[in-house]
């Protein structure tokens, strides 16, 4: 025990250094992120990028500096894959390059990289979490992030707006955090009515793209993108949504995968039947996980503290009736206020569960200061709130151009899936259905009804079934134990469609495994990606340091063989090596970066 204290302080030591170094080197300051505007824009500044000032290309041969240190690219493809010599759809590529150089023999060509949403961006998640995929896979792979067609930066861009600012005025008479609560429904429902109006106003030029913004192009797109390498079949990992576009992507081309990693699985078929209705079943285990892990921490560490985590979860109870009854007031800065009321204290703790290590010991300050103090102003810092401004750039015309949007969402989501009974009268009984499954259902309706108004374009495209008896690699799938929006069960239904892939469980809170720290889960990734090993049927990775409190290892727990360690008596402590210490230190710092969350966009994206 005396040699693996020395071992990790050294590491820890070393690790800080080396973290240190990096976050001097990152600092980025993403185009992707809406920003609420200043009013003291000068005209002199610039943006760290222009995505409009690369030339797209049919081919990946020129690539430009970007965002400091990467690489990026626009790539025509085929806007509808059935004219494939027609329109063209440009998509925005990032590449972090292997340090290696692809003229070395170790080189092992691209990794494409999805992080969910519907609608998130790729470039942004190479941006925030490069770091993370590089610890994890090697050096031998260039990461490479795209947004997808009608995503941010790819063009043409899914847009029902004519500006920002008309926008940002459609978003700001939304519930917050679309929490939709009881008597609420109707006029949800009404506002979602608008989108087809909205659609329809920017002319036949918009309809005429927006039907090939779906899942399958998406696919098609990363088969386009890997051959433009020289490769002929992909290296994949995706995350939430990403998921759902990896399956399909193995279900199309079950003999174009050289590795596939899918994490956070949805029910597929779920989804392509626009049903939305089997994400939440874990949800309550990841709310109980924030209620024992505060209880275990103490007060100290977890100033929400009671003497039972039932106590805390009352006490959470009762937040949510004061502020129900009696909402607060809040003013940050003199640009930066608003109220906090049901729905965004409701909306944030739904959002803190995605991300646990990040979220839950600011969500536990945030609610012992609204709490003892009444005062709101940790909680609405929390839940992202803003200023109800948006700059109008008149020294920027394209200041918003490639930023993530709501569109991509409603246009992926609704194209994919079934069409969706536009009436009221549905609308309430699909509420009344999804209440009765889940007590977070005021968070999760608005998704199903941004479909019913959305335009009836004809469903030619891939639908399922999805699953194939063989793919040229099995494919490495991925469930946490307490995932709040893509539950373990459907991590093993879909693991389960592909002959030979194998589930791996991560015991866990949050969405996705990389939600929380463990070198185990990350391990078995890179030795798949890298070597094409499968961990055994039936493996269970840990998390190494808890929730609250300092980021200490976690103790008794297996680290070097993959064996199942559910119901394993005779598991010995193994001391970590140097680089699985510096490899869990990067993970820790990760995982516990509450500013990722503020790119998320999709209710499936990993944040």
């Amino acid at each position: 025990m005396g040699r693996f204290f020395t071992v990790l302080a050294l590491a820890t030591i070393l690790a800080v250094a080396i973290f240190q170094t990096h976050k001097a080197a990152h600092r980025f300051t993403s185009p992707l992120v809406l920003s609420s505007g200043h009013s003291d824009e000068k005209c002199n500044s610039t943006r760290p990028f222009k995505w409009e000032e690369i030339e797209p290309s049919s081919e990946l041969t020129d690539w430009v500096e970007c965002y400091e240190e990467f690489t990026c690219a626009r790539l025509e493809v085929p806007l509808n894959y059935s004219d494939p010599h027609g329109e063209k759809a440009v998509l925005a590529l990032i590449r972090d390059a292997s340090p290696l150089g692809s003229n070395s023999d170790k080189y092992a060509g691209p990794i494409l990289y999805n992080p969910g949403g519907p609608g998130g961006s790729g470039v942004g998640l190479i941006l925030r979490w490069a770091k993370g995929f590089r610890a994890i896979v090697g050096p031998t792979f260039d990461l490479i992030g795209f947004d997808p067609r009608g995503v941010a930066a790819s063009t043409p861009r899914a847009n029902f707006f004519t500006t920002e600012v008309e926008r940002q005025l459609w978003v700001s008479r939304k519930p917050y955090g679309d929490v939709i609560v009881d008597g609420q429904e109707a006029r949800s429902w009404a506002q979602y009515q608008l989108l087809n109006p909205l659609i329809e106003a920017q002319g036949k030029e918009n309809n005429d793209y927006l039907k090939h913004i779906n899942t399958e192009n998406t696919a098609r797109d990363m088969l386009y993108i890997t051959e433009k390498f020289g490769w002929k079949k992909l290296k994949y990992m995706g995350f939430s949504y990403g998921t759902i576009l990896g399956s399909t992507f193995a279900s199309l081309f079950p003999d174009k995968i050289e590795r596939m990693v899918i994490d956070g699985v949805m029910d597929v078929d779920n989804y392509y039947d626009t049903l939305w209705d089997r994400n939440l079943l874990d949800i309550e285990a990841t709310m109980q996980a924030f209620f024992d892990g505060c209880y275990a921490a103490g007060a100290v560490i977890c100033p929400f503290w009671e003497s039972s985590p039932r106590l805390i979860e009352e006490a959470l109870n009762t937040l949510y009736e004061t502020v129900r009854k009696e909402p607060i007031a809040v003013q940050l800065t003199p640009g930066h206020y608003g109220v906090v009321d049901y729905e965004l204290l409701r909306s944030t703790v739904f959002q803190s569960l995605y991300s646990p290590y990040a979220k839950f010991p600011l969500l536990a300050k945030a609610l012992d200061d609204l709490k003892t103090n009444g005062d709101g102003r940790a909680i609405f810092k929390l839940s992202g709130g803003a200023a109800d401004k948006v700059s109008c750039s008149t020294c920027d015309p394209d200041k918003y151009t490639f930023n993530e949007v709501d569109e991509a969402l409603y246009s992926i989501a609704c194209n994919d899936g079934a069409y969706v009974d536009s009436g009221l009268d549905a609308f309430l009984e699909y509420s009344d259905h999804l209440k009765r499954l889940s007590p977070w259902a005021e968070a999760w309706q608005w998704i199903r009804s941004s479909c019913a108004a959305y335009p009836k374009y004809p469903k030619t495209h891939y639908q399922g079934p999805v699953g194939a008896a063989n793919t040229s690699f099995p494919l490495l799938v991925i469930g946490n134990t307490a995932d709040p929006v893509t539950p373990l069960w459907a991590a093993k239904k879909i693991g389960n469609r592909f002959g030979g892939a194998v589930v791996l469980t991560q015991e866990s809170a949050g969405h996705c495994s990389l939600s929380a720290p463990s070198v185990c889960t990350a391990n078995i990734m890179g030795e798949y990606m890298r070597e094409g090993t499968l961990p055994k049927e039936g493996t269970v990775c840990k998390t190494d340091s808890p929730i609250f409190g300092p980021a200490i290892m976690a103790e008794n727990q297996d680290r070097g063989d993959q064996v199942p360690l559910v119901g394993d008596e005779g598991v010995e402590t193994n001391s970590m090596s140097l680089d699985d210490m510096l490899l869990w230190m990067t993970l820790e710092e990760i995982v516990r970066d509450d500013s990722r969350s503020k790119w998320k966009v999709g209710p499936l994206q990993l944040a």
